[in-house]
């Protein structure tokens, strides 16, 4: 009986698992698109100069806001001169409705050399979620999405497996009725 109960916990936690896999993977694909038509876009992050606040391989979520509501404190994205897309706090600013930002990351010792002109802020970053940046990244290569689809399959047929086993241990635990022949 104890073989039993054993199982039917495996078991459960194998579909745990799968659904929890599920979950994740339609989270981390669906969720960006559905960010974007709310108004949002993501972005994963590269680099460590952002860290403790964001790690390397977040996902940042920004928000589009105008660059005059933009203040010091502020984790911004923004597009460099040379379009690579950089997340930092705004450290200093320009006055007025068309400002110019100071920018540094979180673990740089110094500011960014060059202030962010107001029409390269992407955004504000409104949250960040640890690892899913890379996760993302992950499941856009063939090797990631395949690394993935064979540990859902595996979650599954261990369920299967398991569902079968336990089947096979109840029908030998449990007693079976004998008829005996009437008069």
């Amino acid at each position: 009986m104890m073989l039993l109960s054993a199982l039917r916990l495996t078991r459960i936690g194998f579909r745990v698992l799968w659904i929890g896999g599920v979950l994740a993977l339609f989270s981390l694909t669906i969720l960006p698109s559905l960010l974007r038509g709310a108004g949002f876009e993501t972005y994963t992050v590269r680099g460590g100069s952002m860290s403790h606040a964001i790690p390397l391989g977040a996902m940042v979520v920004v928000q589009r806001e105008p660059a005059a509501a933009i203040n010091a404190g502020d984790v911004i994205t923004f597009a460099t001169a040379n379009n690579t897309v950089v997340t930092h706090r705004v450290v200093g600013r320009t006055a007025g409705d068309n400002p110019t930002f100071i920018t540094q990351g979180d673990a740089n010792p110094n500011p960014d050399p060059d202030m962010v002109p107001s029409a390269n802020v992407i955004g504000r970053v409104v949250f960040s979620v640890p690892a899913a940046g890379a996760a993302l990244i992950t499941l856009s290569t063939i090797a990631g999405a395949i690394v993935v689809a064979a540990l859902l399959v595996a979650l599954m047929a261990g369920g299967w497996f398991m569902d079968g086993l336990s089947d096979l241990v109840a029908a030998r635990v449990t007693p079976k009725a004998t008829a005996e022949p009437v008069g």
